[in-house]
């Protein structure tokens, strides 16, 4: 289970600095679309993420 929300900040491998997310949509059994903005460079970014258990992730990058 995916414990993300709306204005969470988070930070990972599939991005190079801490990410608020604007908005996180469920798109499949085990996959979210996340939208959010870079803290420090305020930079948006756009990722479908797969849960591929409970302990890693896969990451679609959107361009």
């Amino acid at each position: 289970m995916l414990l993300l929300e709306e204005g969470s900040i988070v930070e990972g491998p599939f991005w190079p600095e801490p990410l608020e997310i604007k908005s996180i949509e469920k798109i499949g059994e085990d996959s979210y679309h996340i939208m959010g903005v870079l803290v420090n460079s305020r930079k948006h970014e756009e990722n479908d993420l797969e849960m591929l258990d409970s302990t890693s992730t896969s990451n679609r990058k959107k361009s």
